[in-house]
C-alpha cells in the first residue's frame, strides 16, 4: 500500500482518514488490506496510483478465514485513482461490504475503472459509481471477473473510455438506476 498496508489485522477501524496522492509499486496505491477485519468510515481516498491493482484500495483475502461482512468501507469517497485493474477499488476478499460510497473519476488501463472484483464476495449498497474509465471491452464502472457481487440502491452512470457500466455476473437486489442495461 502506498500509504497504508494492513496484513491480517483484526479489528482495524480507520475513521475520518484522508489518503491522497500516494503511489504503490504493486497493489493498493492508497491502501492495501490483506486479510483480517478492517472498517474504513468517512474516508477520502483520492488521487492514488498503483502499478498493478487497486489504485485507491486493494483488498486481498490473505490467509485468514473471514467472517461474513468482516471488511467494510462506509460513508466514503474513492476518486481520481488509477491502476492497471480496479482503478478505484480492487476486491478479492470474501465478505466485503461497500455502503454509502461515491466511486468516481477513477481509471484502469485494462479492467474495471471504478470497481474490479476478482474473487470473494461483495455487496455494493447505496453507492454512486460514475465517470470511471477503462478500455471499450471492459466494465468502465464495475467489473466482476470472479466471485459473487450484488448491488442495491445503486446509481451507475456515465462510463468513460467506451466500456459498459458493468461487465460480468452482477445480481441486482433492486432499486438501482443505471444509464445502460449492463448491471443486471
Amino acid at each position: 500500500g502506498g500509504a497504508i498496508y494492513i496484513v491480517q489485522g483484526e479489528g482495524n477501524y480507520l475513521r475520518r482518514i484522508t489518503v491522497d496522492s500516494n503511489t504503490a509499486g504493486a497493489s493498493g496505491g492508497g491502501i492495501y488490506i490483506e486479510g483480517g477485519k478492517t472498517i474504513i468510515s468517512e474516508g477520502k481516498i483520492t488521487n492514488n496510483t498503483a502499478s498493478n491493482v487497486g489504485g485507491g484500495v486493494a483488498f486481498s483475502s490473505g490467509f485468514s478465514v473471514p467472517l461474513l461482512h468482516d471488511t467494510q468501507i462506509i460513508n466514503s469517497e474513492i476518486s481520481g485513482n488509477s491502476a492497471v485493474m480496479g482503478g478505484g477499488i480492487y476486491q478479492s476478499h470474501p465478505g466485503t461490504v461497500f455502503q454509502n460510497l461515491s466511486i468516481s473519476d477513477n481509471s484502469a488501463t485494462t479492467d474495471g475503472g471504478g470497481f474490479y472484483q476478482d474473487g470473494g464476495s461483495s455487496e455494493l449498497n447505496q453507492v454512486t459509481i460514475a465517470n470511471n474509465s477503462s478500455p471499450a471491452v471492459t466494465g468502465s464502472n464495475i467489473e466482476n471477473n470472479a466471485g459473487t457481487l450484488s448491488i442495491n440502491h445503486a446509481i451507475v452512470d456515465k462510463p468513460l473510455g467506451g466500456g459498459a457500466n458493468c461487465v460480468g455476473t452482477i445480481t441486482s437486489m433492486g432499486n438501482n438506476i443505471a444509464s445502460d442495461a449492463s448491471c443486471g
